[in-house]
């Protein structure tokens, strides 16, 4: 009796076995292929009441806008402006002022001029923690408070 054939038969049984069960049982791949094929979906919230983990782009949160503070006549519009951020994050903050005068952020130690009818941008690392006094320089006016929280 020649048990070749049989072999051949159970081997070939047990390799369609084998197919049928990792089709069966495997876990559903074809949204992580989507996902990775498309682009990366964002959060949704919104007056649809939709609150799935999915957002079109065109929902992208606006980053924050950036303070102002306004300098008329030398002195800081609506008094100092309070500014607060995390250690950690990007300290941004604008002045715009009517007089020539040399911003100065102290504890950092950042400063930067800003002449009249026009507006400067400070940014820097928030890296130290604690209330930091934002003046004009040269005639000691505080025109804003920065607060760095740990």
């Amino acid at each position: 009796m020649n048990l070749e054939p049989k072999r051949f038969f159970i081997g070939g049984f047990l390799v369609l076995a084998v197919l049928a069960l990792f089709f069966v049982v495997r876990p559903d791949d074809s949204k992580d292929a989507d996902e990775t094929a498309g682009s990366t979906p964002a959060l949704a919230t919104g007056a649809t009441g939709n609150d799935s983990p999915e957002r079109s782009n065109a929902e992208k949160p606006s980053p924050p806008p950036v303070p102002k503070v306004v300098v008329k006549n030398g002195e800081p519009q609506g008094g100092e402006l309070e500014l607060e951020f995390d250690e950690g994050d990007m300290i941004r903050f604008e002045v715009q002022s009517d007089v020539d005068e040399e911003i100065h952020v102290h504890g950092y130690d950042e400063s930067k001029e800003v002449s009249a009818g026009s507006t400067v941008k400070l940014a820097f690392p928030a890296d130290i923690s604690g209330v930091f006094e934002v003046e004009l320089e040269n005639s000691a006016i505080p025109i804003a408070s920065l607060k760095v929280s740990p």
